[in-house]
């Protein structure tokens, strides 16, 4: 099984398949240090151009997909996973809740539509996280669609003496859909048309 790095190129090659209907491979890449370039310009209130989250858009036809989602990819963490969210018991912040954070935080600072973490547990088929707002675009929000649906409240985290720590709540909502069937079913045009 690939791990974290291989992962990310594997998952950036079949993303620039599916976007380019099979004619390119490199479309997509993984960004530099996983966006940390981007995320410190902009604590300076500079923008940093395609390098926002783990995919970056390296032919300019990826870029109105990198327009639309701020993306993560995530391999392994086997015992994780978002229903975490509604039935642990809570002391520390979990995984999920910095990740969420994360992805939500890029959007935000990039202006993007919305956010996907694509999540990959050892001999597990990788899962497409996806807002609901943009489910809601996509119409991925039917019974017609495979998937589960997960809303749940989460405590953003906040720095306390250098420590992440649990913070304010929001609700946040999401649905996962099988990889494969994502790109079987979501069309690149249907993304483009979240553009306008």
């Amino acid at each position: 099984m690939a791990k974290g790095p291989q992962f990310e190129r594997d998952m950036c090659k079949q993303l620039s398949l599916w976007w380019s209907d099979g004619a390119r491979s490199d479309v997509f890449w993984r960004t530099s240090g996983s966006g940390a370039r981007a995320t410190v310009r902009a604590k300076k209130g500079k923008e940093t151009f395609g390098q926002c989250g783990d995919v970056a858009a390296i032919h300019p036809d990826g870029v109105s997909f990198l327009e639309v989602f701020a993306i993560e990819l995530k391999r392994g963490y086997n015992t994780s996973t978002p229903m975490d969210l509604i039935d642990i018991n809570r002391k520390g912040l979990l995984l999920w809740e910095v990740w969420l954070w994360k992805v939500i935080s890029e959007m935000n600072t990039h202006h993007r539509q919305g956010w996907m973490i694509i999540h990959k547990r050892d001999s597990r088929q990788p899962v497409v996280w996806i807002d609901a707002r943009s489910c809601s675009r996509l119409k991925l929000n039917t019974s017609r669609t495979e998937g589960v649906f997960v809303r749940a409240d989460i405590r953003w985290p906040t720095m306390v003496d250098k420590k992440m720590v649990p913070g304010i709540r929001t609700s946040v909502g999401m649905k996962g859909i099988p990889f494969d069937w994502f790109v079987d079913n979501v069309s690149p045009l249907d993304i483009r048309a979240m553009l306008f």
